[in-house]
């Protein structure tokens, strides 16, 4: 048995070797194209200003219309704002 089989083995029995590396690297390089992660990362920065509103907010008709207008902006439902924010205006 030669030193880099020996290497090998060890990378292997470790999870250190190159080929798993590289599934690994190819696993979250297919995972970031992919689409569900990129619509994800789509909504996650279309409610991060609403989401630090809310949480900063202790009045709960605030909170209600700022779910609303977010709810409306992931959808594009003005209809359900407008059918909803006469609710709690």
């Amino acid at each position: 048995m030669t030193t880099e089989s020996i290497i090998e083995q060890i990378r292997e029995t470790l999870g250190a070797s190159p080929k798993k590396a590289e599934q690994k690297k190819q696993k979250v390089v297919d995972l970031l194209n992919s689409d569900e992660y990129k619509v994800k990362a789509e909504y996650s920065l279309k409610t991060e200003s609403y989401r630090v509103k809310i949480n900063k907010s202790n009045d709960l008709k605030e909170i209600a219309k700022l779910a609303l207008e977010c709810i409306t902006e992931l959808t594009g439902d003005d209809v359900f704002y407008k059918n909803n924010i006469k609710k709690i205006v």
